[in-house]
């Protein structure tokens, strides 16, 4: 919260009243959801995530994503790779040995290609 404070929530109306937009979204999302699906919701991490994207984007960048953008979708699903990419799940990561004898198990070309989409996601949404 005192980081909050020192960003300026609570000191103007306009960022506090984005966060509360905000928050609308979400519980509006969550309960049409929950009614969709007879009162239970199934949580669905990218719209958790794009969420808290908004939230820290309109303190970052003045300005928030539309929910259906498919270009911020598609980042979610870059950053999703990635992390898997990076993870345990990465046999290379486990055994970094491998890469020397067993080049075709590491998926380096897929790691790059992620990171390539990733920085010129990154570029127009600077620009943006």
């Amino acid at each position: 919260m005192r980081t909050l404070i020192n960003i300026g929530y609570g000191k103007t109306d306009t960022i506090e009243l984005a966060i509360k937009e905000e928050l609308e979204v979400v519980l509006n999302g969550i309960r049409t959801k929950a009614r969709d699906n007879n009162g239970l919701w199934v949580v669905d991490t990218h719209a958790l995530a794009m969420y808290s994207i908004n939230v820290l984007w309109i303190l970052v960048g003045g300005y928030r994503f539309d929910h259906g953008d498919e270009a911020i979708q598609e980042n979610l699903r870059l950053c999703d790779r990635i992390v898997k990419i990076m993870g345990f799940g990465n046999i290379d990561n486990l055994f970094p040995g491998l890469k020397k004898w067993i080049p075709w198990i590491v998926p380096q070309e897929s790691h790059m290609q992620s990171h390539r989409a990733f920085q010129a996601w990154a570029k127009v949404c600077i620009v943006y």
